[in-house]
């Protein structure tokens, strides 16, 4: 079995610093890891529209080659089950955002109105916006659909890009 360790660090100076000076009245340093056990990595970068997309899907796992096992591929809870989302907006340049929603697998996209809609999504519940050079990790259990949208096509160099990774998660390491 293969191992990653994902590290989050967040580090920022006090408001009183001449470089980079930050939030609060004290200086702040935190940091935090977790090995986790992966046994297949799919990775691909791309092209945001503002017309809402599917990226993934739990129900069909279409992201993935038809011809590999099921190793960890199950819907659930924890322990051999779902994996690790890692999501990057590498627009290269321009101000045009990334919206990341989420929706039911098994609700068709036509169906959900109101409360589920939210701004450009209307299939989805948008659930965070990632500006350019923004990322994001997170657990996923397969169990949803993850939509992308952006707020403007662009052109050139400013048409959203978005590169993705998914982590499939074999066993669940405790620390």
């Amino acid at each position: 079995m293969a191992t990653i360790k994902p590290t989050l660090s967040i580090v920022a100076n006090d408001f009183n610093a001449t470089t980079l000076p930050g939030p609060m009245s004290t200086a702040l340093s935190l940091s935090t890891s977790q090995s986790v056990g992966v046994d297949y990595v799919y990775s691909d970068t791309v092209t945001v529209t503002t017309g809402e997309s599917i990226l993934f899907s739990g129900d069909t796992q279409d992201w993935k080659p038809a011809a590999l096992g099921s190793s960890g591929d199950a819907a659930g809870g924890k322990g051999g089950t779902g994996g690790f989302v890692y999501l990057k907006n590498i627009t290269v340049s321009g101000s045009y955002v990334i919206h990341i929603g989420v929706g039911d697998d098994t609700q068709a996209a036509t169906d959900l109105t109101g409360a589920d809609q939210d701004d450009d999504m209307s299939s989805a519940t948008r659930f965070m916006t990632l500006e350019r050079g923004e990322f994001a990790f997170f657990p996923w259990d397969y169990t949803t659909r993850i939509y992308v949208d952006t707020d403007n096509n662009g052109t050139g160099d400013t048409i959203p890009k978005l590169e993705w990774w998914i982590f499939d998660r074999a066993t669940y390491t405790l620390p």
